[in-house]
């Protein structure tokens, strides 16, 4: 996808967001209702129907009028740090192929890194796959996780391989070593004691995650 189709993406979110009101968007392009009448209206509505392609000079007065903000390549956001989300799918309840090429980069407030104490740079997100975590996480949410916290702990729910599956799963210690917990009362609690222990291999801890409604 390139950078006008991302922007054109974009510009289509923030109009179903107003439930398809386009006229709340143009009241943001035009300084008066005349220029909306005039100028800015047939133009954005051509575009949002596919049915012209707008200037160059056009869409960056869009983009700026919109709160748009350009980013040079690695550079990050005043405020914001970049999370890349990885093409891993962390299976909850299934076997998945482990692929850390990066798909995309989500911004979060460093603030917010802060309040969770953590590094952005060890910071990475992935999609969760399956029900197994339901009713706390669900099939394609989001998972925000920290790949510096690798020591598992009593009660907290990591992503961690176990053989070649990767899953996302609560731990609970035992005394000789760890129950690998779903959610969903439909799976079974897999228990790894002894020399099993060398078959699992925490990836990361959960520290957030999001959902699309």
């Amino acid at each position: 996808m390139n950078t006008y189709e991302r922007v054109k993406q974009q510009i289509f979110e923030m109009v179903k967001e107003e439930n398809g009101n386009q006229a709340a968007i143009m009241r943001q392009l035009a300084d008066t209702p005349e220029e909306i009448q005039a100028k800015v209206k047939s133009k954005f509505y051509k575009f949002t129907q596919g049915n012209s392609v707008p200037r160059a000079d056009t869409m960056l007065n869009w983009m700026d009028s919109l709160g748009f903000s350009i980013v040079p390549p690695n550079k990050e956001l005043d405020g914001f740090v970049l999370v890349p989300r990885v093409h891993a799918k962390a299976g909850a309840g299934e076997s998945w192929e482990i692929d850390t090429d990066i798909e995309a980069k989500y911004a979060f407030r460093e603030s917010f890194m802060r309040y969770l104490g953590v590094q952005a740079k060890n910071m990475i997100m992935m999609y969760v796959s399956g029900d197994s975590m339901e009713p706390l996480i669900y099939d394609r949410d989001t998972l925000l996780v920290d790949t510096s916290d690798t020591n598992p702990r009593e009660g907290y729910i990591y992503v961690l391989n176990l053989g070649d599956v990767l899953m996302v799963k609560r731990l609970q210690k035992t005394p000789r070593g760890w129950n690998i917990c779903s959610e969903n009362k439909n799976y079974s609690t897999i228990t790894i004691e002894g020399q099993e222990l060398e078959s699992m291999c925490i990836r990361g801890r959960v520290r957030w995650f999001g959902r699309v409604l």
